[in-house]
């Protein structure tokens, strides 16, 4: 049982370990894009 709500936890934990890296990697990609049509 309590390996389970471990793993599941875990799971949890990564995917959205995974979507802050995406957002964070977009809203790099985004800062870059503005910087380039600014000049």
């Amino acid at each position: 049982m309590g390996k389970t709500v471990f793993m599941n936890a875990l799971s949890v934990i990564l995917k959205t370990r995974l979507q802050a890296a995406k957002n964070e990697y977009f809203f790099n990609f985004g800062i870059i894009l503005f910087t380039l049509m600014k000049d």
